[in-house]
């Protein structure tokens, strides 16, 4: 070894443990958002957490932890994506007839105007281009700087304010549209 011991270049599986009980909800609502979907939020935020505890020597306890376990997140989504289209390419040559599967949740209809508003901020969000999405929803939802968002999306951080601040943009005239006027 370099003299460095284990703890210094990583965190314990203790670490880890509290940083899933501290920061787990939070993760978890972000692979809901990232994903669409309850059941592939659930499987997104259990391969995201065991390929983190893979990496525990590469987390460091001091620089936002739980940006690394959300970066390793995208990171299996984006993989994920790119592994559907080439199946959908070939499945496309094929023809195989599609089902569609029902959403299991009932519609609620009183919703609360909390929820109606956060599920219109939602739609709205999931209308956005994906690279203006997913740097809404790294920056909102995960939590991550402008920084760590250009860093995993490979870009200068400039383009991450340009497109925090169009989608914002975007986000607020769709809103008016609906009726809703900025507070």
């Amino acid at each position: 070894m370099n003299g460095l011991s284990e703890e210094v270049r990583g965190i314990t599986p203790a670490q880890f443990e509290l940083l899933i009980d501290e920061q787990g909800a939070k993760i978890h609502n972000f692979c809901k958002m990232l994903t669409k979907s309850r059941a592939d939020a659930d499987d997104l935020y259990q391969d995201a957490f065991l390929q983190s505890y893979k990496l525990l020597h590469r987390i460091e306890i001091h620089n936002n932890p739980s940006s690394f376990i959300i970066t390793v997140a995208v990171r299996l989504w984006k993989s994920k994506q790119r592994k559907t289209a080439r199946r959908m390419s070939i499945l496309q040559q094929i023809e195989i007839p599609e089902f569609e599967i029902a959403d299991p949740a009932p519609y609620l209809e009183d919703l609360a105007v909390k929820k109606e508003i956060a599920d219109l901020i939602r739609k709205c969000t999931d209308e956005l281009p994906e690279k203006m999405r997913l740097a809404i929803l790294l920056f909102y939802s995960g939590g991550l700087t402008i920084k760590e968002i250009a860093k995993e999306m490979r870009v200068p951080e400039g383009t991450i304010k340009s497109r925090l601040n169009t989608a914002k943009r975007k986000l607020k005239e769709r809103l008016e549209e609906y009726g809703y006027e900025s507070y």
